[in-house]
């Protein structure tokens, strides 16, 4: 009979690649102040990259939650797979 299991090896370099390219996302810090000049085309621009940022930020922090609950589900898969083994033992 053939065991299914988690491959720990596997996932754990799936799950640091995953860290990997979260921690590749930059988002920067933005202010801009305006000095007297007045342009729709500007405003709309800066509040465009504003926005951009924000969502930027936010798909980072989506990103790491979910990477955190995979990783938790893997620490629970990994125990409930040890319980399987001692009881077809």
């Amino acid at each position: 009979m053939r065991m299914v299991q988690l491959d720990k090896i596997v996932f754990a370099g799936a799950l640091l690649g995953m860290k990997n390219s979260a921690n590749a996302i930059k988002s920067v810090n933005y202010s801009w102040s305006s000095l007297g000049e007045s342009s729709i085309a500007l405003d709309e621009y800066v509040n465009a990259f504003s926005e951009i940022c924000k969502t930027i930020k936010s798909y980072k922090r989506l990103i790491s939650k979910d990477i955190a609950s995979i990783s938790s589900i893997a620490a629970e898969i990994d125990a409930i797979d040890k319980k399987l083994i001692d009881i077809w033992k």
